[in-house]
């Protein structure tokens, strides 16, 4: 297997996910401040659970309808051009029309696993407390990977668990990529702080 690496580019350039030797392509611009002062009182204010919904990659209003009606006007509007500068990303790396959207608001540890989720791509971000932990692949000891009796993070001797800062965009390939990569090997945070967390897929062969 080849080495894979993670590319930090700007925005216009999540196309680079296609290159063969690319795990993960981060965004070099963070969020406003504005955007994590509102996330931090999202996660205070227990508005926000876990909400979920698809909707057409250039579709504001079936964003406005789905989150929280108790939102303020600014901050419906501040997430929902997350959500939609998120769903255009999406669009111009696979072409796909409509997206599947998840914002949750986690208390605890979603995923404690370290896993590999079956689907093409995914891009994601936390908007407000740590990051997602991951392993490059080449580090990885699949050994312990597919061993479910085993609950140490499956990593080999010497390497580290990699983060992804809060406040930047992700966009992680999946096991549903290509034959011959099995995508992303992450989990959730090893903390108990709470966080706020997007992540939007491409519905694809629709």
């Amino acid at each position: 297997m080849q080495n894979r690496r993670v590319e930090r580019i700007q925005e216009s350039k999540f196309s680079d996910i296609a290159n063969a030797t690319t795990e993960l392509v981060a965004s070099n611009a963070p969020i406003s401040r504005e955007l994590i002062k509102v996330s931090q009182n999202l996660l205070k204010s227990r508005v926000i659970s876990m909400e979920t919904w698809t909707q057409g990659w250039a579709d504001p209003e079936t964003a406005n309808q789905s989150l929280p009606a108790a939102l303020s006007s600014d901050t419906r509007r501040l997430i929902r051009d997350q959500i939609l500068e998120g769903c255009e990303i999406l669009h111009e790396v696979t072409s796909c029309r409509e997206v599947g959207v998840r914002l949750a608001a986690l208390h605890s540890m979603m995923c404690p696993r370290f896993h590999i989720d079956n689907l093409q791509c995914r891009l994601m971000i936390t908007l407000s407390g740590e990051g997602t932990e991951w392993i490059p692949n080449q580090f990885v000891d699949w050994d312990m990977f597919y061993d479910l009796s085993d609950r140490r993070p499956p990593i080999r001797t010497g390497a580290n668990i990699e983060k992804m800062p809060s406040g930047y965009w992700y966009l992680l390939k999946g096991g549903a990529w290509e034959k011959d990569y099995p995508g992303i090997v992450h989990r959730s945070p090893d903390s108990d702080r709470e966080r706020l967390l997007l992540s939007l897929d491409p519905i694809l062969d629709r």
